[in-house]
């Protein structure tokens, strides 16, 4: 129940903002990185990469707001382990494969700071209120025939908010083309994560339950398109 009303919010909330508005749009595709902060480093300081996409809209003639939504993925370490299982007395060798990421969606609002359309350097403070999943799946699969034995799989979610800072230089005369870094402290809610997978006594795949804030920083950098006339 709580995963669906975290998608209903960050839709809904996505959706008014996108629609709401119809003058000037932008959208930017991006690589990410996450370094997890407080008490979320100290239990997985595991950092993910990933990749992204956001949608923004300037409702304003003077170009001082913008308004989106976003979306991405962080991939965390995967792993592939060799474990020998017995069963009477037989041995069979197995592969444990280990696989990590962090689904993120939400909003965001920007301030743009520096905006003059006749310079190619933009500079711009946001704040972001979104979702993340963090997904986490083990599978235990035979080594020679590569049948799977067994596989269990987590998803938990959390909401995270946060400010932003970001630039982006323009390519081209026509200033329709921007590379663009940007970075944002992002204060996570509590949830619960899973890590240090491991096979148990009955020889299925199983983890160790983590529960803490889940703060990170979030680095993007990437491209942005005006898509207005």
């Amino acid at each position: 129940m709580t995963k669906i009303l975290h998608i209903i919010f960050i839709s809904s909330c996505t959706f008014f903002i996108t629609d709401t508005f119809a003058q000037r749009w932008s959208m930017a595709l991006y690589s990410q990185a996450h370094f997890p902060q407080t008490a979320y480093k100290e239990t997985y300081p595991k950092t993910g990469v990933g990749f992204g996409v956001d949608a923004m809209n300037t409702p304003r003639e003077d170009g001082l707001i913008s308004i989106g939504g976003e979306f991405g993925v962080l991939f965390l370490r995967n792993t592939r382990r060799r474990v020998d299982l017995y069963n009477l007395g037989w041995g069979n060798t197995h592969q444990l494969i280990v696989s990590n990421s962090i689904m993120t969606m939400g909003a965001k609002a920007r301030l743009n700071i520096i905006r003059d359309e006749e310079k190619p350097v933009r500079l711009y403070i946001e704040g972001k209120l979104g979702t993340n999943a963090f997904v986490r799946n083990v599978e235990l699969q035979q080594l020679i025939t590569g049948e799977t034995d067994a596989n269990a799989s987590r998803t938990k979610w959390s909401m995270y908010g946060g400010p932003g800072a970001g630039f982006s230089i323009a390519l081209g005369e026509n200033r329709k083309v921007f590379v663009f870094a940007q970075a944002a402290y992002l204060w996570g809610s509590k949830t619960t994560y899973y890590s240090h997978p491991r096979i148990n006594e009955d020889n299925k795949p199983e983890f160790t339950s983590n529960r803490s804030t889940t703060d990170m920083i979030l680095a993007q950098l990437g491209f942005s398109f005006k898509l207005d006339s």
